[in-house]
């Protein structure tokens, strides 16, 4: 009962105060980083066309099945779809912003039930929110933080019965919900996975508290029973809207699943191959440098402390991050992982004889770089030349190219015009393919033949896609230059050349001047507005 106490008391309204400072901060600045990304207009359009299975046109096409991507876990996509069709444009991104204040606080619960001192749970609950990795999926739409949300509200359920449940008769009940919530993150975005070590070590923990406390494996058996069930049970019924459309897309899912895979794209034209298993290890290294301060003090905990469950299961989920595409995206389904390594700095026990100060120097770092870089600096850079970035400019720019109807355009690397299109009433075609891979000319060739215009960013444009346009029948329709004095992007040219200011940009993916020049092509028999 004295977790239960702890959890109503004043503690809540500390923290219910703390989060609305950070919502309303991020809210202010949420308008002025608006440069749409790949991530945010792929949670939003597979949204759309899992709503409208029969659609002719997708900014996720699989150019070899000439067919729109689907994807099993349909509950996020569909969520941001819908976010948008209610709130327009910012939609998405104030729907991942509730995601991410949900996802903190399941965290401090399971850090509290695990019995993390208060303050330490607030600490690194705000720490988490304020990440400059998870920051960077909620401000440009990402579904991660109902993601976590729902795997860290199993994990948190899974503990407390563990502590306090387990000689109750809802102990099977508890645990169902347990599978359902794990079950539901699953569904709602893939990357979810990377957190199932979490909730298996909490669900380990349990079995084995129930066998102590009865001496009989036997015990063990009815619970395991109910999880297994909960998962079944919960996968079906989720299944059951899909159903009509299921046999048709599997293998549609199924290529989806292949071209996120390390080599998935070595055998398709969807897009190039991953990384190597070592360049794919240094790549997580690489992202996890901007929150050194939380790496090294998980480091701490897992010195001090020896939990191996927590290494083993942070060391599963790197090894399954590798055989994906590895990116800052997926990175940051590592952040549960150290703040949990961390928080066993400061459980009740160390506290009732003070945290020794070097824990306690820590968790202020900690804080520190999160408040620092995200409601800072972060504020800064956004606020900072925020009319480049106006998306007027796209919309402005969208109806003079092409203008409003049902024409059929393709965007090569030009995602922020999504948004202006669908407004207008445009049928867009992207190739979809792995993070950050090169569109190749055969996926370029076969939306192509999908379109009567293609908008291109000039620095992307080669000799051989203008001999590809040409081949195709498509001529230079007009170009489409924004700013008068265009920023000189040296850190892109030379890496030695990159400030710290760059580097913030980078991370919250805040850009200077992101937009164009553009380059319109259009078929013989269509010109632009």
């Amino acid at each position: 009962m004295q977790i239960q106490k702890r959890i109503v008391s004043r503690f809540w309204w500390v923290w219910l105060v703390a989060i609305a400072i950070v919502v309303f901060v991020i809210l202010a600045t949420l308008e002025f980083a608006p440069f749409l990304f790949m991530d945010e207009l792929m949670n939003v359009d597979l949204g759309r066309t899992i709503l409208n299975p029969k659609t002719s046109w997708s900014v996720a096409w699989m150019t070899e099945e000439n067919k729109p991507v689907y994807l099993l876990t349909y509950l996020g996509p569909v969520l941001q779809e819908l976010s948008y069709q209610v709130a327009g444009e910012l939609g998405p991104r104030v729907s991942a912003l509730i995601g991410a204040v949900a996802a903190a606080t399941a965290l401090v619960g399971w850090l509290l039930a695990r019995g993390t001192a208060k303050i330490a749970a607030l600490a690194l609950g705000i720490a988490f929110i304020l990440d400059p990795l998870f920051v960077q999926a909620y401000t440009t739409g990402r579904v991660d933080g109902w993601a976590m949300a729902l795997c860290l509200s199993s994990c948190g359920v899974l503990r407390y019965v563990a502590l306090y449940q387990l000689q109750g008769h809802s102990i099977n009940r508890y645990v169902f919900l347990s599978s359902t919530l794990a079950v539901l993150a699953l569904f709602t975005w893939p990357s979810a996975g990377f957190l199932i070590p979490l909730i298996l070590i909490e669900f380990l923990f349990l079995l084995k508290k129930k066998v102590s406390l009865s001496g009989s494996w036997q015990d063990a058996v009815v619970p395991a029973a109910s999880f297994i069930t909960g998962c079944l049970v919960t996968s079906l019924l989720l299944l059951v809207p899909i159903v009509p459309q299921l046999y048709d897309l599997l293998g549609s899912m199924i290529e989806a699943l292949k071209v996120n895979l390390r080599h998935g794209g070595e055998a398709s034209d969807q897009g190039g191959g991953g990384l190597s298993i070592t360049a794919s290890f240094i790549e997580i290294l690489r992202v996890l440098k901007f929150t050194p301060a939380l790496l090294l003090m998980a480091l701490l905990g897992v010195v001090r402390k020896r939990q191996p469950e927590v290494l083993i299961g942070g060391l599963v989920a790197v090894l399954l991050m590798m055989s994906t595409v590895v990116y800052i995206s997926r990175v940051q389904y590592l952040l549960p992982y150290l703040v949990l390594s961390a928080a066993t700095l400061f459980s009740f026990k160390t506290v009732g004889h003070k945290a020794s100060l070097i824990n306690t120097s820590a968790l202020v770092l900690v804080l520190f770089w999160s408040v620092g870089l995200t409601i800072i600096a972060r504020t800064i850079v956004a606020l900072h030349k925020s009319e480049e970035r106006n998306r007027e400019l796209i919309s402005r720019t969208a109806r003079s190219m092409i203008g409003p109807g049902n024409h059929s355009v393709a965007l090569f690397n030009s995602f922020e015009f999504y948004y202006a299109g669908r407004s207008l009433g445009w049928k867009m075609y992207a190739p979809y393919k792995p993070a950050f891979a090169d569109i190749s000319l055969e996926m370029m060739q076969r939306s192509l033949s999908h379109a009567d215009y293609a908008i291109i960013p000039q620095e992307h444009l080669t000799k051989e896609f203008e001999d590809l346009l040409k081949d195709e029948g498509m001529y230079l329709a007009g170009a489409y230059l924004f700013y008068k004095e265009p920023y000189e992007k040296d850190y892109v040219k030379d890496h030695s050349k990159t400030t710290n200011i760059d580097r913030v940009h980078i991370v919250y993916r805040i850009l200077r001047q992101p937009y164009g020049p553009y380059r319109l092509y259009a078929r013989e028999n269509k010109s632009a507005s």
